[in-house]
Formats: C-alpha cells, structure tokens, sequence
C-alpha cells in the first residue's frame, strides 16, 4: 500500500536524521506526515522540507519537527500543553501520541476545521482545538507545563508567561520573518526569564488577527 510504503520511508528518514527514542518514533508512526497534507503534495510526503497546507501555512519539514518534539519528551505523561498555530494538526497529533493533554489554538477557521477532521479520523483528537488568537494563551485552560508555538515572534506574548506553571517553559520561534529566526526555549530560572537559544529556523509569522 502506497501510504504505508511512505509512512515506513519517514520513519526510515528520522532514523537516518539520528532519531532513535523509540517513544518519539511510536508517536510518528500513529500520525503519518500524508494525513496532513493535501492530496496534490502526497508524492512529497516523506521528503525533508515544508510544504505548502494552504492559506499561506506549511507544514514543517520531519525533522524540524521531530527536534521540536524531542524535548518534550522530558515531561511526564498527562503534562498539559498549549500549542499555539496548529497549522495541519500534524504536532497536535504527535503530542497527543505522545500522552500530553493538549490543547491547541488556531488562527485560520478553514485549516483548524480541517485538522479536526483529520485528528478525529485517526483516534488523536486533543483536550481541545479552538479557532482563535493564539496570542492570549488559553486561560480557560491555563496554568500549563510547557507552550509550544509554530509561528515566529519577535517577543514572547505576556499571557504566554502567565498562563505557566512555576517551573513551565515556552519553545517558541523567536525572530522577524524577513530574518532566519532561532528556535528559543523560554522559562524562569531563579525568578528572571532567561532565553536559550537552540538552532536557526524560518517559520511563518504569529498574528494575532482570525479569518
């Protein structure tokens, strides 16, 4: 089966990448990359770079990706995350695998319908996925132990910070989009907000506005 065949080819790619936590891989293999994608990108679904989902988002490249998941695999299971910018329901899905409580916001009504649908389909719908401004956080939801964002932002939104837990972090994209960004890690150390910088990225920008 064609899928298959592909689904067995990302997970060779991972490997090959150096992934090798057989919970991460597990957690790839519940969510085939193909899923996420429109029907006119399947024949790249395994290839290592972003792809065009539609409205202006990508879907990030395997292992991008699998690096941003890595460290989440420090949490407990059952730790509550807030992802902001769904996007295809693709990272949903891999921390939903991965036994988190999530909770996911999305800007774009069209592309958040469409990763319900898809997350649904495969068994790994999350806490919950709500069309909205993904800049306010989710106090409804709040507090978390880690915030995932996929969108690049110069500075990191307060309610983000105040919606953590005492000892809670925030991986997030930190940049302008005209200029490669880096992928930070953003958390409390000794009472004062400190930022680690982890690698150069380029993602989409985070706005505030719906449509």
């Amino acid at each position: 089966m064609k899928d298959g065949h592909d689904h067995k080819t990302l997970i060779k790619v991972l490997k090959g990448a150096g992934f090798s936590d057989q919970r991460l891989l597990a957690a790839f293999e519940r969510a085939p990359r193909n899923m996420f994608i429109p029907k006119k990108s399947q024949a790249h679904a395994t290839e290592d770079r972003p792809l065009s989902i539609g409205k202006g988002q990508t879907i990030s490249q395997p292992t991008l990706v699998a690096k941003m998941t890595t460290y989440f695999l420090t949490l407990p299971r059952g730790s509550k995350i807030l992802e902001i910018g769904a996007g295809s329901g693709w990272q949903t899905a891999l921390l939903v695998a991965l036994g988190f409580e999530v909770h996911a916001i999305e800007r774009i009504k069209t592309l958040g319908y469409k990763a319900k649908r898809v997350l649904h389909n495969l068994g790994l719908m999350p806490a919950s996925l709500t069309i909205g401004d993904g800049t306010k956080g989710s106090p409804l939801h709040a507090p978390f132990d880690a915030i995932l964002c996929a969108a690049a932002t110069e500075t990191v939104p307060e309610p983000w910070k105040d919606q953590l837990q005492p000892k809670g972090w925030i991986l997030a994209p930190l940049g302008r989009v005209e200029d490669t960004q880096e992928l930070s890690l953003i958390r409390q150390i000794n009472g004062n907000w400190a930022t680690e910088r982890l690698l150069p990225v380029r993602f989409v920008p985070l706005i505030s506005k719906c449509k």
